[in-house]
């Protein structure tokens, strides 16, 4: 099973206007061991997440839980803020 992906550029512009892509990155590079646990937590918070109103949660799951998810995250910030 494919999921989504989630859009994320109105997340890295948002970083990138509000000058906040350094901080970003490092707190990425720091928390990039837990992105696995945090995704499956999102799997599971997923059918509360859509009542709330959060549509994207699964596709954040599957972001998250992915290997080389965070250094491609990493790597989409950083091309963004040049």
């Amino acid at each position: 099973m494919e999921t989504e992906q989630p859009t994320l550029d109105p997340l890295l512009r948002a970083a990138v206007d509000r000058q906040l892509a350094t901080p970003l990155l490092l707190w990425m590079a720091g928390h990039r061991p837990l992105a696995f646990f945090a995704g499956q937590a999102l799997y599971l918070a997923a059918p509360l997440a859509v009542l709330l109103g959060w549509r994207d949660a699964g596709a954040w799951a599957g972001l998250l839980s992915a290997p080389d998810a965070m250094r491609a995250l990493e790597a989409a910030l950083q091309a963004r803020a040049r």
